[in-house]
């Protein structure tokens, strides 16, 4: 379904083709009725909010009377990612940002055991979540230092999260925590949260 969607980006000529198996001159885009007749392997779970392509929000679904005659496009940003490059998400823009490096900041070599255990920490096979690491002692730049250093060891992005920006609706919360955790999946990434607040007034696992 995903390359079935992505072939009609690649080859806007193919609407016309749409348009004809759907007998429909108004519908020049893939829809799940297209799908139906056209993949094997089409099954009804595609429809259901748990099938991946729904859960992970590959797919955009431009709601109609029918579902089944409902206008499918690939997310944008999973378009730009399948054509070999990746830009920020604009769903997380405002909420995490990219933290970059210090160049005038001094790592003490007194922390290369920490940075050991988090770097094996990151490096476990890959478990159902995602490892959740608590920096404690020392101060925020350290810890943030600390972060920034790991993920430089591993080659990946870091991005800090802002915990004012999440939104208190949980279907939104929801939403938002599948975008990030599809966007660390593609990317890698790894998610610093700093917390002023005392411990029970942010719960990180909100958002792990």
């Amino acid at each position: 379904m995903l390359l079935f969607c992505l072939t009609l980006e690649l080859y806007p000529h193919l609407k016309f083709a749409c348009a004809i198996l759907q007998q429909d001159p108004e519908q020049t885009y893939a829809t799940y009725t297209l799908a139906q007749m056209l993949l094997n392997s089409f099954e009804a779970q595609l429809l259901t909010l748990q099938d991946p392509l729904n859960l992970w929000q590959f797919i955009q679904i431009e709601k109609s009377r029918l579902l089944m005659e409902s206008a499918l496009t690939l997310d944008p940003s999973i378009l730009i990612y399948l054509l070999g490059e990746f830009s920020s998400d604009p769903a997380l823009q405002g909420i995490v940002y990219p933290v970059h490096p210090d160049p005038n900041s001094i790592f003490p070599p007194s922390y290369q055991d920490v940075l050991s255990t988090l770097h094996q920490h990151l490096t476990q096979p890959a478990a159902s979540h995602p490892p959740l690491i608590q920096l404690q002692g020392g101060n925020c730049f350290s810890h943030r230092q600390l972060a920034i250093q790991v993920a430089q060891s591993l080659s990946v992005p870091i991005e800090q999260l802002n915990p004012a920006s999440l939104p208190t609706e949980p279907q939104l919360g929801d939403r938002l925590r599948r975008r990030w955790e599809r966007f660390s999946r593609l990317t890698g990434a790894i998610l610093f949260i700093e917390i002023k607040q005392r411990p029970t007034e942010f719960d990180a696992h909100q958002f792990a």
